[in-house]
C-alpha cells in the first residue's frame, strides 16, 4: 500500500458519503524515469497509471434508496470513484506534499461507459486509471473497476486539474 486512507484523506477535499477510496496501492511509472526529472509536470505523466481500492460497506446511504432490497452501487458512483483514484496519479506533480497544495480535480466529460455486472455491498473494487492525454490542466484518463480480476465497469473520461498553493 503506497497511501493508506489517512493519505486520501489528506489529498482528496470528497469526505464520506461521498468519498470511494479507501487506499491507493501501485502506481505505473515504467514508461518514464520520473527520478531524472527537477520538477514534474502533467504531460510527463502520459501513459503512466495509478491502482487503489474501495469497498461499499454494506451500510452505505446509498443501498437504502437503490436499491431496497436489492443494493446495487449506482454506476455513477463507479464512475466518481474511478476519478477519485485518478486522481492519484497527480501526486508526482507536487511531490506527495499534500500539506502545501489543495488539489482542484473536477470531472467535466465521460464517454464510454460501459457497467457490465451490478457492484453489490462489501465487494472489494480494484480500480485501475491511465493517464492518456495532458494539455494543460485538462488530463484525459482510461479507466477500469475489477473485481476478482475481472473488468466489471469502464470508461474514458476527461477532468480538469489545478494545485492551489496552500498561504
Amino acid at each position: 500500500m503506497i497511501f493508506n486512507k489517512e493519505d486520501v484523506l489528506n489529498f482528496l477535499p470528497h469526505r464520506d458519503p461521498f468519498l470511494f477510496v479507501d487506499e491507493i496501492e501501485e502506481f505505473d511509472t515504467s514508461v518514464r524515469d520520473l527520478s531524472q526529472l527537477s520538477t514534474v509536470k502533467m504531460k510527463d505523466l502520459i501513459d503512466c497509471g495509478v491502482s487503489g481500492y474501495y469497498t461499499p460497506p454494506k451500510d452505505h446511504p446509498i443501498f437504502k434508496g437503490h436499491f431496497p432490497g436489492n443494493p446495487i452501487f449506482p454506476g455513477v458512483c463507479q464512475i466518481e470513484m474511478m476519478a477519485q483514484i485518478s486522481s492519484f496519479v497527480t501526486t508526482f506533480c507536487i511531490e506527495n506534499d499534500f500539506n502545501a497544495y489543495d488539489v482542484d480535480l473536477i470531472l467535466v466529460g465521460v464517454d464510454k461507459s460501459r457497467f457490465r455486472q451490478p457492484v453489490v455491498p462489501e465487494m472489494r473494487l480494484n480500480v485501475k486509471s491511465r493517464l492518456m492525454k495532458a494539455r494543460g490542466e485538462f488530463l484525459s484518463f482510461y479507466s477500469e473497476v475489477r473485481y476478482e480480476n475481472e473488468v466489471i465497469s469502464e470508461c474514458d473520461f476527461l477532468a480538469r486539474c489545478r494545485f492551489i498553493k496552500k498561504s
